[in-house]
């Protein structure tokens, strides 16, 4: 199941789960899913902002991601693949 982004990006949780997968699974979430330990539906509606991850998945997530908690709650710093690029500038 290949990922789906939106035209904007719910917030910055989003972003950086998106980002990972993207950059160490090609955009599969059934990979990505079976790395993280959860459904790949369920990376899905994190990226689409319809979900946050538990305390067991959100533990992962900041190892494999460099997702916080608070990140699901913080709109994002940039678009989906903007990087640090975005925050360099400002």
């Amino acid at each position: 199941m290949k990922m789906h982004l939106g035209a904007r990006v719910p917030n910055e949780g989003a972003r950086k789960i998106a980002r990972s997968i993207a950059r160490d699974f090609g955009g599969d979430l059934d990979r990505a899913a079976a790395r993280m330990r959860t459904s790949a539906t369920f990376l899905q509606r994190m990226i689409d902002g319809t979900m946050e991850p538990g305390f067991a998945t959100g533990n992962l997530l900041a190892r494999l991601c460099g997702v916080r908690a608070g990140d699901f709650n913080r709109p994002a710093e940039a678009g989906w693949f903007d990087g640090d690029a975005a925050r360099m500038a400002a």
